[in-house]
């Protein structure tokens, strides 16, 4: 995997804090965390939900989109916790981290990252940081965390599987009033003016995640470099164009090898 320049300066930079990483649900699909993406979420929660009885089988546009099926459930009761309900939220709470998971904290714990933004709702990154003992990483766990911003953060951006289930961001509707002058928007002016952001393991496109993505990129400042990391080809990332980057932008590979690369370029920076 060839990293870009401006990247591998960055990360290696002595002061720090030069670079942000936004991850996504392809980061905890990589082993042993094994977490579904969202669109395999979004399936059999819409499954459950019709064999149940909380949904009838015309009220989703688009079962395989868990902006979709929570739309649905919002409309049909006012609320998503039937949703909530029918993820794995056990998972989510117990998720192992991979071994991208611990080398984000160790260079957290360095300073070498300024920040990690997670769009998941698994605490696969929390545990890392947790098993390393990084206290110099501040966690932010929703808007009610925002007074106890650092040097270097942890985001769960949009909530994460202890929250209330009212709380996670899921359907349309909730990410564009999160997004109005709300916490999210004060967090990405605070956490993305750093020279790099990289986009990594976005997952699955669902709509609210794409929508993110957007008010994301939308959030970044001139100057700053952005690149997405995604093992597949760049035409099909559906992610990629709603990034609207540039095509040598794009990094093509996995979560923990694309870590394993930027941990490596430390390394090597410091025993030089």
């Amino acid at each position: 995997m060839n990293l870009p320049a401006a990247l591998l300066g960055a990360i290696a930079d002595q002061n720090g804090g030069r670079v942000v990483l936004v991850i996504g649900a392809g980061c905890s699909f990589e082993p042993p965390t094994n977490l579904p993406l969202a669109r395999a979420c979004a399936e059999e929660a819409h499954r459950k939900l019709l064999l149940d009885g909380v949904i009838g089988p015309s009220e989703c546009a688009n079962p395989s989109d868990l902006s979709s099926v929570a739309d649905a459930v919002k409309a049909a009761h006012s609320g998503q916790k039937p949703l909530v309900d029918r993820l794995p939220v056990g998972d989510f709470r117990s998720a192992e981290p991979n071994e991208g998971h611990r080398l984000a904290a160790a260079l957290m714990r360095e300073s070498a990252i300024r920040a990690v933004v997670t769009l998941n709702f698994d605490l696969a990154i929390s545990a890392a940081l947790a098993n390393l003992g990084s206290k110099e990483v501040t966690i932010l766990n929703g808007p009610q965390d925002h007074h106890l911003l650092a040097a270097t953060n942890l985001v769960y951006l949009h909530r994460n599987a202890y929250a209330a289930a009212e709380d996670w961001i899921l359907s349309t509707d909730a990410l564009e009033n999160a997004w109005q002058g709300q916490w999210e928007e004060c967090i990405a002016a605070a956490m993305l003016s750093a020279p790099v952001t990289v986009f990594v393991g976005l997952g699955s496109p669902a709509a609210v995640l794409l929508e993110s993505t957007r008010k994301i990129r939308a959030a970044i400042p001139d100057g700053v470099d952005a690149f997405q990391v995604d093992p597949g080809d760049v035409q099909d990332s559906e992610f990629f164009r709603a990034l609207g980057l540039p095509e040598e932008n794009y990094i093509r590979g996995g979560w923990v090898n694309f870590m394993r690369e930027l941990s490596a370029r430390l390394t090597a920076e410091h025993v030089e």
